[in-house]
């Protein structure tokens, strides 16, 4: 894949006013690169009751790209760092692999955990439009702890941010500022539910080789039997962020991204219980 650059023709921007500048969008990851990039991903789970629990995760990746056969390729992400906070309401606990003074003493039970992740691996296929897939962990940490894996490390979560690390998923190559564009995607929640976000994205400018990119969504929830009236729904509170693409390196420079809804269950003639759920991700490229 080629190196994406700013189509400006300058010469006829200053000959007419109607020309506009158009930034290419299309992926442009190369094999034998190596990539660096920090994400932060926080999400916070909130019940009727009041009770909650909030988590963050930071992590640290060298993301290592191998040669492909054409329409996909071998991407290898390793942990260079890794921190945890968990407060559930009753105690925060902290623990970082960088920064002893932001761990306490509550963390300390993290530590093994947290250190058995540097060095670890995930291997996930990149295809062509720059959607990742099938991910998964080389080097099972040693606690092999699914349920740390799962709720703290949260590896469909993890896809998701390499997808946008490789894609902003535009319709078109060379999209005009003002350009808006529509995309989707779905993943499983259990017993046939598949959870639905739909995205809305517009280029709103170019500046130095990068392109900033409003993001706007909306949750649904999509049930094998959708005729119950028992079901499960999602009430979006807010959904948005910005992107910022970088033109010339054909990958993702940062992201700010944020969801913010409501989990509705119904309890037949009882009011229905509410569970809100609101997340985070900053995504950051370091090298």
């Amino acid at each position: 894949m080629h190196a994406c650059t700013v189509l400006v023709a300058t010469a006829l921007l200053g000959a007419s006013p109607f020309v506009r500048p158009q930034a290419e969008l299309t992926p442009g990851y190369r094999a034998h690169e190596t990539l660096q990039y920090q994400i932060t991903q926080s999400s916070r789970v909130q019940r009727h009751t009041g009770e909650g629990v909030q988590t963050m995760v930071a992590s640290g990746f060298d993301i290592h790209i191998e040669p492909g056969d054409g329409s996909r390729s071998t991407v290898v992400a390793s942990y260079t760092s890794f921190a945890v906070e968990i407060d559930n309401g009753v105690e925060v606990i902290r623990y970082s692999s960088s920064d002893p003074e932001w761990s306490n003493r509550q963390g300390e039970r993290l530590a093994p955990a947290v250190r058995a992740m540097l060095g670890t691996r995930l291997r996930m296929q990149v295809s062509r439009d720059g959607i990742a897939s099938n991910l998964e962990m080389l080097d099972a940490p040693e606690f092999n702890d699914s349920r740390f894996i799962e709720t703290i490390v949260r590896p469909e979560a993890l896809r998701r941010a390499f997808t946008q690390i490789f894609t902003v998923r535009c319709d078109v190559d060379t999209p005009d500022i003002g350009h808006t564009w529509t995309s989707s995607e779905s993943n499983p929640m259990g017993n046939g539910i598949w959870a639905v976000t739909s995205f809305e994205s517009t280029l709103r400018d170019i500046e130095n080789e990068k392109a900033s990119i409003e993001l706007r969504g909306e949750a649904s929830l999509v049930h094998p039997d959708p005729g119950t009236e028992l079901h499960q729904s999602i009430e979006t509170r807010d959904i948005g962020g910005v992107l910022v693409w970088n033109i010339a390196d054909g990958v993702l420079e940062s992201a700010r991204t944020h969801s913010d809804f409501d989990v509705v269950t119904p309890r037949g003639g009882l009011a229905p219980d509410r569970t809100r759920l609101r997340q985070a991700s900053v995504i950051q490229r370091t090298r």
